[in-house]
């Protein structure tokens, strides 16, 4: 299991009519990189999204596991520059 926490002020808080959006830019550190690696070779992976009040799981679909890959992959040509 890889946990990722942020503070109230690292977080943007989005709302329009679709709902509530809440999103956090940071640069991923190595740690990370390794736990998203990790994601990107499962058959399947769950996301959980917890916050004060509620917490939903989100299985992602294989095209997003393959987006990642090649997320991963350009990161890997990009670090070698």
């Amino acid at each position: 299991m890889y946990e990722k926490s942020f503070s109230r002020g690292d977080v943007t808080h989005t709302n329009n009519t679709a709902g509530v959006f809440e999103t956090a830019d940071y640069v991923a550190r190595a740690d990370d990189i390794a736990a998203l690696k990790i994601i990107a070779e499962a058959k399947q992976s769950t996301i959980r999204l917890s916050g004060d009040e509620k917490r939903r799981d989100y299985e992602l679909t294989k095209l997003e596991i393959s987006n990642l890959k090649l997320v991963l992959d350009s990161f890997a040509k990009m670090s070698k520059l």
